[in-house]
């Protein structure tokens, strides 16, 4: 007589984790557009299991800002604003800073050539935006863990979901998943020269571009589908004093 087994219940986070994944790629891809509704009952026709596990995506996708539940109008695609936008990117990039000055003494050259096969995979990523975000995820987690400070890690984290809904503002503007690649090699060029100022300025540069269009210069980029002379919605105007930000105290003592 063979031996006995059963299947043990489904792993039900384990559905919620790929409804989480689908509709992010279906935001960024512009498939589901800002101000789409977002039904929890035809995702889960749709994928074919139960609503359950689609609640709890839910939940997920509005911490990291890419939903937003209306008192009984419903779940819709969020649409950041640009003060959304500089705050989450602003806020990154202090504390970041803060991080590298810390972890700047300690980084061996493993950890550079670790923040390089990260760049390379991005690059390998091709036009998969979701891949190339969770990839820029790890390399900016990896310089926050470097610095040793477990509160600023957890603190820094805590931010992770909301870079999704950078994402789009970055994508608003122009910025593709190819792009992105060059703009982190740009950035660990500055974090080698183990200067806290030099790495500061990279850094509010680099979140700079995703949140506001600007260049290091100041430059504004023209938004995704909007002519230059033209206007469209969500286009900001140009200029620091329209959409900058500034961390001036960030790489000092």
């Amino acid at each position: 007589m063979g031996t006995e087994w059963k299947l043990g219940p489904a792993d039900r986070s384990l559905l919620s984790a790929q409804v989480v994944t689908e509709i992010r790629r279906a935001i960024l891809s512009g498939a589901l557009p800002p101000g789409t509704r977002v039904v929890e009952a035809d995702i889960a026709a749709q994928m074919g299991i139960s609503r359950s596990p689609v609640r709890e995506a839910m939940v997920q996708l509005e911490h990291e800002g890419l939903i937003v539940r209306h008192p009984h109008r419903g779940t819709t695609v969020a649409v950041l604003s640009p003060e959304d936008a500089r705050e989450i990117a602003s806020l990154r990039a202090y504390l970041e800073a803060f991080a590298y000055r810390l972890a700047a003494p300690h980084l061996t050259d493993d950890d550079f050539s670790h923040l390089e096969g990260i760049v390379d995979r991005m690059r390998e990523a091709g036009d998969d935006l979701a891949g190339v975000i969770e990839l820029d995820l790890g390399f900016h987690g990896h310089l926050v863990e470097c610095a040793g400070h477990r509160r600023l890690r957890d603190l820094f984290r805590s931010l992770d979901g909301l870079v999704w809904a950078l994402a789009l503002v970055a994508k608003h503007w122009g910025v593709t998943a190819r792009d992105v690649p060059e703009h982190h090699a740009r950035l660990l060029d500055a974090l080698r020269s183990r200067d806290p100022e030099r790495a500061a300025s990279a850094l509010l540069a680099h979140y700079q571009a995703a949140a506001t269009g600007q260049d290091a210069a100041g430059t504004q980029a023209t938004p995704a589908g909007v002519s230059a002379t033209g206007s469209g919605a969500g286009a900001t105007g140009s200029g620091a004093g329209a959409t900058g930000f500034t961390i001036a105290d960030s790489g000092r003592e």
